[in-house]
C-alpha cells in the first residue's frame, strides 16, 4: 500500500471517530462545568468551617486535606472543559467549512446515525434522497471525512 494510502487511511479514520467524540463532547460540556461549580462551592463550604488557628491542631488537617483534594479535582476539570471546549470549537469551525453535500453525508453516517443502524440502511436512505448510486455515496463520504480533516488539521487532500 502506498503512502498515501496509508495517510489517507489514517485521516479518513481519525475524522470519523473525531466526528462521535466531538457529539458526545459537545453534550458532556454542560455537566463538567456544573460538576465545576459544584466543586468551586465545596471549596468556599470547606473554606467557612475553615478552623481557627487555636483548633487547627486537632481536626484540621483533615479539612485541610479535602480542600486540597477539591482543588486539585476542580484544576483538573477546568483543564478538561477547556480542552472540549477548544476542541468543540475546532470542529465547529472545520464543519461550518464544509459544503452543504458534505455535511448532510456526514451527518447522516456519523451525527444522526442511531447505535444498532446499519451503516447500510444510511446509504439506502442517501442514495434516494440524493440520488446517487452506493458506491458514490460512499466515495462521496470518504471525499466529505478528507475534507473536514484538511479543514480541521491543515493536512493535505489526499481525496484527488
Amino acid at each position: 500500500m502506498a503512502l498515501n494510502d496509508v495517510l489517507k487511511n489514517y485521516f479518513r479514520d481519525k475524522m470519523a471517530v473525531d466526528i462521535r467524540y466531538y457529539k458526545d463532547t459537545k453534550a458532556a460540556l454542560p455537566a463538567m462545568e456544573e460538576e465545576y461549580q459544584m466543586l468551586r462551592s465545596s471549596l468556599n463550604s470547606v473554606k467557612s468551617s475553615w478552623p481557627k488557628n487555636s483548633e487547627r491542631v486537632q481536626g484540621g488537617i483533615k479539612e485541610y486535606e479535602r480542600a486540597l483534594n477539591i482543588m486539585a479535582r476542580a484544576e483538573e476539570l477546568a483543564l478538561d472543559i477547556y480542552i472540549a471546549k477548544k476542541r468543540v470549537e475546532w470542529m465547529e469551525k472545520a464543519w461550518d467549512a464544509l459544503d452543504a453535500e458534505s455535511r448532510t453525508l456526514l451527518e447522516a453516517f456519523y451525527i444522526e446515525r442511531r447505535p444498532g443502524e446499519r451503516a447500510g440502511d444510511v446509504v439506502q436512505g442517501l442514495m434516494e434522497t440524493m440520488g446517487y448510486e452506493r458506491s458514490q455515496v460512499y466515495n462521496l463520504k470518504n471525499q466529505a471525512l478528507l475534507s473536514l480533516a484538511l479543514k480541521r488539521y491543515g493536512i493535505y487532500n489526499y481525496a484527488d
